[in-house]
């Protein structure tokens, strides 16, 4: 655990963290698989396989992104 739970109480309100390693038990005490957690105002992201994730996003903003300009 690199994140304890005190730390997170100290972190600031709409603090995120993405825990890329929930699937072997995580670096974050908060984080569960699968689902995104609220702890204090922090918001903890726990997604499996998170890489895989990027891709769609990045493709959503790109297009937004183009939409926009053309307007």
């Amino acid at each position: 655990i690199l994140i304890t739970e005190k730390m997170i109480k100290e972190m600031k309100t709409g603090a995120v963290i993405v825990d890329l390693a929930v699937e072997s038990g995580g670096n974050c005490a908060a984080s569960v698989s699968g689902k995104v957690v609220m702890k204090h105002g922090v918001k903890i992201l726990g997604y499996p396989n998170f890489p895989s994730r990027i891709p769609f996003d990045a493709s959503q903003v790109y297009a937004r992104n183009v939409l926009n300009f053309l307007k």
